[in-house]
C-alpha cells in the first residue's frame, strides 16, 4: 500500500490457472489467505478464506462492476461474532489501485505494484 510502503500487502497468484485463485493480505495484525473459484453448477464466482486468528470470510465475487471486481459476503469470528464483509478491487492505472475492504464501513486503501526483481 502507498501510505505504509508495504506494510498491508495484497497478491493474488493462480493456484490452478483459470480454476482456482488465491488472494493473500498481510496487514500489522497477520495474513489472511482466501480461495476464489468458479462454482461449475452455477457459474458464481465464490470465496472462501480466513485470517489469522481463526475468522472466516466467504462471499461471492461480481466482476461486472462498473468500477473494478467486487466481493460481497460475509464473516464470522472465532468467537460466533458474524457481520457483512465487503471488498473491492478499483483500477487505478496500470500500476496502482484502491482497495476498498471493511464490514460495517470500507476503508479505501491506495495500493501500488511492487517493482519486480530479479
Amino acid at each position: 500500500d502507498l501510505g505504509t510502503r508495504g506494510e498491508f500487502r495484497l497478491s493474488l497468484n493462480w493456484k490452478i490457472k483459470n480454476q482456482l485463485l488465491e488472494l493473500t493480505t498481510i496487514d500489522q495484525n497477520g495474513p489472511s489467505v482466501a480461495f476464489i473459484r468458479i462454482d461449475q453448477e452455477s457459474g458464481a464466482i465464490l470465496h472462501s478464506g480466513t485470517n489469522f486468528v481463526g475468522a472466516s470470510i466467504s462471499g461471492h465475487w461480481d466482476f461486472a462492476v462498473a468500477e473494478g471486481p467486487k466481493m460481497t459476503g460475509g464473516f464470522l469470528s472465532s468467537e460466533g461474532t458474524q457481520g457483512k464483509f465487503s471488498m473491492q478491487l478499483v483500477p487505478q492505472s496500470n500500476d496502482t489501485m484502491a482497495l476498498r475492504v471493511g464490514s460495517e464501513q470500507l476503508a479505501t486503501v491506495p495500493m501500488m505494484r511492487k517493482a519486480a526483481t530479479y
